[in-house]
């Protein structure tokens, strides 16, 4: 007869294995640990992986909106100058200008997070014949950071713009 079992030690009791070993020579141990620290090793750098995409799609999409706000800065300058000339009140234009960030910033937030939970679905299932799904922490967190990154970019490159007289700009 062959017979299988399992048996879990905590850490500090392996050393009744030996003795086990010694007291019954037909007995074969088998320890998973390292296999199981193995697995995680790799799962922590598939995880690594999905989240060096995420960041690198989130300060690309940052560093697309940077670069719309500086190609269209002179546009900018002029609506806001009409706006302000038209007797829209400077907060009223920020609130305004803001809203186009966030909406933006939103965006970029979302497509980083859906491109990267599709690469860790993708990984999950290739590599690890795992099913996984959507990962709402993920999204909340892309969101929220691309939301916070490109409306504090534009808030910023648009501050200047404010304090710029109209005249001075329509000119």
């Amino acid at each position: 007869h062959t017979l299988i079992t399992s048996v879990y030690l905590p850490p500090q009791r392996q050393d009744l294995l030996r003795d086990w070993v010694d007291a019954f020579p037909g007995l074969s141990v088998i320890a998973i640990q390292p296999l199981i620290d193995k697995v995680r090793g790799v799962m922590q750098r598939g995880a690594l992986a999905i989240e060096s995409v995420f960041l690198f799609t989130l300060a690309s999409a940052v560093l697309i909106g940077v670069a719309a706000v500086q190609i269209s800065r002179e546009q900018r300058a002029g609506e806001i100058a009409l706006l302000r000339t038209l007797g829209a009140s400077r907060r009223s234009v920020l609130k305004l200008v803001l809203s186009e960030f966030v909406v933006l910033g939103l965006l970029a937030g979302l497509v980083s997070a859906l491109l990267s939970n599709l690469l860790s679905i993708m990984l999950s299932r290739e590599l690890f014949d795992l099913h996984t799904g959507l990962s709402p922490g993920l999204w909340l967190v892309g969101t929220l950071a691309g939301v916070l990154i490109v409306g504090t970019l534009g808030w910023l490159a648009t501050g200047r713009l404010l304090r710029t007289p109209p005249m001075q700009v329509l000119r």
